[in-house]
């Protein structure tokens, strides 16, 4: 029952979190700004009180945004740890090893009193606490699900990585959107050079020549096909799932036959 319930609340968290509009990951705190960061819900401080329960109750003190306090025991505290929104509160329950040091740095989270006693209490906690591990791996389930290779769980994969902005691309790609490793038959080329000669390398390898036909399944954004159509006279079909590639792909296309 327990575990269901569990469940429940981070199918909700997983929901909530997505929907979060706070400040930029790199944006930081000063010490002296309010850490009202808004309105803190029956979820979060149950999330709080739960986690803590799992840790063994150690004597750490969680204070939320809204300057509320929860104990984690009946003893003084080692040290109060403050969380300024409920984005990094989530992360820092999602994997505190891996996001402290990040959220503290930039002042989303801090630490009142001993901070070596503080350190050394978690760790213990989480080495020690068998509720913590179960927590973890359904936070993680949750979280960091496997994107399946099946037919839906490919498109998800495509859409996730490649469907966020071309403009994203186009600031560190060269002027052909190449993205695969480069072939560098002198050590002296540039890496735009030598992305050139990797189409070059493959369409030789192919022996390709003009009236050639060629299909591509996973086209990116065009720029193989460009190449074998514009230097060696293939015609080219190419097949893509990503909206935004499929788009660039086909505008460079009609540009280029102009």
């Amino acid at each position: 029952m327990e575990q269901q319930v569990w469940k429940a609340k981070m199918k909700k968290i997983n929901t909530v979190s997505s929907d979060l509009v706070v400040d930029d990951e790199h944006h930081a705190f000063s010490p002296s700004q309010s850490a009202d960061r808004g309105h803190v819900s029956a979820l979060d401080k149950w999330l709080v009180q739960r986690s803590l329960a799992l840790l063994g109750n150690p004597p750490i003190n969680m204070v939320l945004w809204n300057n509320e306090e929860i104990a984690g025991s009946q003893a003084k505290p080692v040290a109060k740890i403050l969380v300024r929104d409920r984005k990094s509160l989530y992360k820092l329950l999602r994997s505190p090893s891996l996001h402290l040091g990040d959220l503290y740095s930039t002042w989303r989270v801090d630490v009142e009193g001993d901070l070596v006693g503080f350190l050394e209490t978690i760790n213990r906690s989480l080495r020690d606490s068998a509720g913590i591990h179960w927590l973890k791996k359904h936070l993680s389930w949750v979280w960091n699900r496997p994107r399946l290779n099946t037919l839906s769980g490919s498109k998800e994969n495509i859409h996730y990585h490649y469907d966020i902005s071309n403009a994203f691309y186009e600031m560190w790609l060269d002027n052909e959107m190449q993205y695969t490793c480069a072939y560098f038959p002198d050590p002296t080329m540039t890496l735009e050079a030598a992305q050139l000669e990797k189409m070059d390398h493959v369409c030789r390898k192919l022996q390709l020549k003009p009236g050639d036909t060629v299909v591509e399944a996973g086209c990116g954004w065009g720029g193989l096909a460009r190449h074998m159509a514009r230097h060696y006279g293939a015609l080219v079909r190419s097949y893509n799932i990503s909206h935004e590639q499929i788009a660039y792909a086909r505008d460079r296309a009609h540009r280029g036959s102009q």
